[in-house]
């Protein structure tokens, strides 16, 4: 049995609660969670009746850094900023990180990036899009992460499942025997 976290678009306090709750809930069991991430970051509007929105980022942080289950992530599309790296990345103990040929993993996304830095290079010889193709190219490729160390591979989309499965198997030293109970899951 394996957890998935699927987190797509912006990063909720809400949806970062119930993934913080999910992955408790796999390490508990010592089922190993993959992370897909296509986040374009935090999106700071939350209900009145959800807990405050560090806090439920806080909580996720700490839910990926206090599992020792097996953690896999798979950067699918875009990683922007502290929402990748609260989603399994290495910097919380993610096992394995493996991005797509097309992910964009960068501090900025390209849009906030260029208006911030190059703002000043846009004309109509050169138009934001290009800019933001460059930026990308340059800044924000996953063979950049995996030369910093963020990323272990980037694998082709044809080898996807066939990488996954591997990596759970080869992870899978990390449960002890039988799915027996760690610890309690408090509904916080």
């Amino acid at each position: 049995t394996v957890g998935l976290v699927y987190a797509k678009a912006a990063l909720t306090a809400d949806g970062a609660g119930k993934a913080a709750r999910f992955v408790e809930f796999c390490d508990s069991f010592g089922m190993p969670v993959i992370t897909l991430v296509d986040s374009e970051g935090f999106s700071l509007n939350t209900a009145a009746h959800v807990q405050p929105v560090s806090a439920a980022y806080g909580r996720l942080a700490s839910a990926y850094a206090n599992a020792s289950c097996a953690k896999i992530t798979l950067i699918c599309g875009a990683a922007y900023g502290a929402a990748f790296t609260l989603l399994g990345s290495k910097a919380l103990g993610a096992d394995l990180v493996f991005a797509l040929p097309q992910a964009v993993i960068s501090t900025l996304s390209p849009a906030q990036a260029v208006a911030l830095v190059w703002n000043d290079r846009v004309s109509n010889q050169t138009p934001r899009e290009a800019l933001e193709k460059e930026w990308i190219e340059k800044y924000a490729a996953p063979e950049l992460a995996a030369a910093d160390g963020d990323v272990d591979d980037i694998i082709p989309v044809s080898e996807l499942r066939m990488r996954l499965c591997a990596a759970v198997y080869m992870l899978a030293a990390k449960a002890d025997g039988a799915p027996d109970r760690k610890h309690p899951v408090l509904p916080l």
